[in-house]
Order: structure tokens, then C-alpha cells, then sequence
């Protein structure tokens, strides 16, 4: 038997193995490269990024990330959120490989999350401080505290300012004077900032070296970009990764900050389709105004699936009074208490995330603010609707187009067609709306019409008693 010829290794064949040999070996240095992993820090500081900076310190631990580096642009925030994305970050392991980049501003909340990782950088031109805290009224606006309590929140900033700095190696005078202006700067003996100003830092004053032996203020230094600083703490050969929200983050967190304005036009909305029973164009509207509303709280992370469900609940015990129990009154009144805890709930801002308990009282007094002020103007702009909208002709036309009952009449044909005091028959069931027949000169008429003594069978005689716009009211006759 004969064996075959043994196969020579031509040169190509060498070239392939050396080829595969030198990625692999490229690939390992990669790997074995430091990782620095990047969570930007921008804007306002509120409960979805609190829920967005959670999840990049669990993807750092996910990745073994070797740093953990914030990059701080905030004119700072709400206090709660705050609290969260300070322990989020005290969560990653090595904590002494954590720092913060200031990038233009860290005011405020942004000082003190600044000062939850070991090390502080600036950027050239940026600052750091101001962070007395203000309590925000339901508008917006920054609202006038008692003295007394003013002086208990300042105080309760102070220390926990301190215990911050105090816990990652930071001077905690300098935070004490960002807080309270009674405090004042003094180092060494050296005043910098005298009492009655609030603390302030640029970045060449906070990286001023101050004591015996000397020592930076604030800052280990000004550094011209976030890659420097990347290679300043890993090494030349540094790996970044940066975390990047995704495209329901970032939906949600838009969500969030218009949630009072859905909320206002969900309302204004609904009122809408009362005025203009049937034509379903404004309560689909409405709802999803409201679905927008919750969906935005829950990808956020700032409730769970209960305020929905809450909300659907609501919904379907006021279809139950309006369509199987008109008139019983406890279906209709239970809904609306439904309803009113699901919107309160939603807009409390859980910064525990998902089914971690029902809100604080503090909590719970923001968010009862926040849907006050969402109703009231809500309430201003259906009374300009009424006053001056609803009544035109263009408006007229507009609604009765939007019932998809045929071709839209021509304005103020309901008003031609029927006049209060007209009596007719239920062409279907009113619950409370539907349609009724009258009859005219020239033959019968089928008008939308809404009943306002409750649920109304078909063939029910009725007679009008009044006319809101296209609005056709009737009773039993």
C-alpha cells in the first residue's frame, strides 16, 4: 500500500499563520488595556438621568472597567435625583479609580455629585459651586422659604456636603461654603471668600495649591480634553468606552420634562370630546396624551406599571356608570379617585425605580403641585376654548366634520334643524351619547345629541333643552 506524499508548508502558508498569530496578539493587548468608561453627566439634573447613570455604572461593572469618569456640564438639578446618581456612583467597586471631569459647569447638584468620585479635573474656563439649595414652586419658578425652614434645608446641605467630601478625600470647607454663605472660605488663615457670598470656583482657582505640604483646593488640575485626562489616568494605551442612551431614554427623558404640559392637553383634549360627543377623534387623542404621559414615568424609571394600571382601572369603572349603571354615581366617583392617584403617582418620581414602594410624602406633595398647576391650565384654556373658540363657524364645521357622520353641515345647521323645546326619538341608545331623530318640513332628521338625564334606551321620546354650539342636549320628554 502505498502512502500519499506528505504536504510541504509553502511560504504563503507561513505568511497566513504569522498574519493570525500578530491579530490575535493584537486583539490580547487590546483586551489588557485599562479601561476608562465614560458617563456624561448634562443638563438638568432629574430622575431619568438618576435612572441613565445607574445603568452605565452597572454596564462599568458588566465591562470590568478599570475607571469610572464622569463628565460633568449640569446647571444642576432636583435634590432627589441628585442623592441617587451620588450613590450609584459610590457603587462601583474601585472607588478610588473614579473621577469627574468638569466640562463647563457643575452648579449646584452637579458640585455635589462631583464630589462623590475621588478625584475633581477641570477643563479650561469651567466652574464648580453654588449649590444652596432653592425649593421650586409648582410653575417653575424658585419659591420664597420661612426663615426658619430655609435655614434647616441649608443646614441639612451643609453637612451632607461635608460627609461627601469627608467620605472621597476632598476638602469639606469648600463644599460647606458652596452651600451656606454664612460659611465663608478660609484656608490656612487666608480668606478667599468672605461671608455673605456663596462659593464659586474657577478651574485655575480650585486647582490652587494651599498648606503645609501643599495641597490643591479642589482640583488635581485643568486638563484640555476628556481623552487627556483618559490617558493621564490609564496610560497611553487606554481603552474609553462612553455610555450612550438609548433611543427610549432619551424619548423618556423628553417625556418627563413635558409630562405637565401632555397632562394639560390630555385634559384639554378630553373636554373636547365631551363638548363633541362621538366623533372619538379627540379622545383617542387625549389617551394618547395620557399613555405618553405614563409611558415616559415608567421607561424613566421613576415608576413602575401601577399608575397605568391605576389609570386603565379608572377608565373602565366610568365606562361602567356611563354605559351599564347610568346615574349609581359610586362606579363614576371611584374612577375619577383612581384616576387623580394614578396621575399623582405617575408624576411623584419614585428615584428607587420600579416597584420599590409607594412615594414619600414629599413626593407626593411635588406631584399633587405639579397636577394642580396642570389643571388649572388646563382649566384657563377650555374656559378660552368656551369663550371664544367652540362658538365659531370655523370651529362648528370643524367639529361636526370630525364625527364622520357623512359630509360635515354647514354651520349652525343644528341650530336650523332643531331649536329647544323640539321633541324626537332615540335613533340609538344615549349613553349618554347617540342620536336622535326629529322631524321637519321635509322628512326626519338623525342630529348627534348627548342626554342629560343619564342612560336613554332607543326609541325613547325626548325632547331639546339646550344648544352648546354643535352640542344638542336632550332629556325624556
Amino acid at each position: 500500500m502505498r502512502l500519499p506524499p506528505r504536504r510541504r508548508l509553502s511560504l504563503p502558508h507561513f505568511s497566513w499563520l504569522g498574519t493570525a498569530l500578530l491579530s490575535l496578539l493584537a486583539l490580547a493587548q487590546i483586551a489588557a488595556a485599562p479601561l476608562v468608561y465614560v458617563i456624561p453627566i448634562e443638563d438638568e439634573i432629574e430622575p431619568s438621568l438618576s435612572a441613565l447613570v445607574r445603568r452605565g455604572v452597572r454596564e462599568a461593572v458588566r465591562l470590568q472597567a478599570d475607571y469610572l469618569l464622569l463628565r460633568i456640564d449640569t446647571p444642576g438639578g432636583r435634590t432627589d435625583a441628585m442623592e441617587e446618581i451620588v450613590r450609584a456612583v459610590e457603587s462601583f467597586p474601585n472607588q478610588e479609580n473614579t473621577a469627574s471631569y468638569i466640562d463647563k459647569k457643575a452648579a449646584s447638584a452637579g458640585a455635589f455629585i462631583a464630589s462623590s468620585t475621588r478625584r475633581i479635573y477641570m477643563a479650561p474656563g469651567s466652574v464648580i459651586g453654588a449649590a444652596t439649595p432653592v425649593m421650586i414652586g409648582s410653575g417653575g419658578s424658585p419659591e420664597k422659604l420661612p426663615e426658619s425652614y430655609e435655614k434647616k434645608l441649608i443646614s441639612f446641605f451643609d453637612a451632607t456636603g461635608r460627609a461627601t467630601a469627608e467620605r472621597h478625600g476632598h476638602n469639606p470647607e469648600v463644599f460647606a461654603a458652596m452651600v451656606n454663605s454664612e460659611r465663608g472660605l478660609v484656608v490656612d488663615g487666608a480668606t478667599l471668600v468672605p461671608k455673605g457670598r456663596i462659593v464659586t470656583l474657577t478651574n485655575l482657582e480650585a486647582e490652587r495649591r494651599y498648606g503645609t505640604p501643599p495641597r490643591n483646593l479642589l482640583s488635581e488640575g485643568t486638563v484640555p480634553t476628556l481623552g487627556e485626562l483618559a490617558r493621564k489616568l490609564a496610560g497611553p494605551d487606554v481603552r474609553i468606552e462612553t455610555l450612550k442612551p438609548t433611543g427610549f431614554e432619551t424619548l423618556a427623558r423628553f417625556l418627563v420634562r413635558i409630562a405637565p404640559l401632555l397632562l394639560t392637553l390630555g385634559m384639554i383634549l378630553g373636554y373636547l370630546e365631551f363638548k363633541a360627543p362621538g366623533t372619538w377623534f379627540f379622545g383617542i387623542a387625549a389617551g394618547l396624551c395620557f399613555l405618553l404621559f405614563f409611558l415616559g414615568s415608567y421607561v424613566a424609571g421613576l415608576s413602575g406599571y401601577e399608575p397605568l394600571i391605576l389609570f386603565l382601572l379608572g377608565l373602565v369603572l366610568i365606562a361602567v356608570e356611563i354605559f351599564f349603571l347610568p346615574g349609581f354615581i359610586v362606579p363614576v366617583a371611584t374612577g375619577l379617585l383612581l384616576l387623580l392617584l394614578a396621575f399623582v403617582w405617575a408624576m411623584a418620581g419614585q428615584t428607587a425605580g420600579p416597584g420599590q414602594g409607594f412615594p414619600s410624602l414629599h413626593d407626593l406633595r411635588g406631584a399633587l403641585l405639579r397636577l394642580a398647576f396642570a389643571t388649572i391650565m388646563a382649566g384657563a384654556a377650555v374656559a378660552l376654548l368656551t369663550r371664544y373658540v367652540l362658538k365659531s363657524g370655523i370651529a362648528t364645521r370643524t367639529l361636526e366634520a370630525a364625527t364622520g357622520h357623512g359630509p360635515a353641515l354647514p354651520a349652525g345647521s343644528y341650530v336650523a334643524l332643531v331649536r329647544v323645546g323640539d321633541t324626537g326619538r332615540t335613533a340609538t341608545a344615549l349613553r349618554p351619547s347617540g342620536a336622535a331623530l326629529f322631524q321637519q318640513e321635509d322628512g326626519p332628521h338623525r342630529i348627534d345629541v348627548v342626554s342629560d338625564g343619564g342612560f336613554l334606551p332607543e326609541g325613547a321620546r325626548v325632547r331639546v333643552t339646550r344648544i352648546e354650539g354643535i352640542r344638542v342636549v336632550v332629556q325624556p320628554a
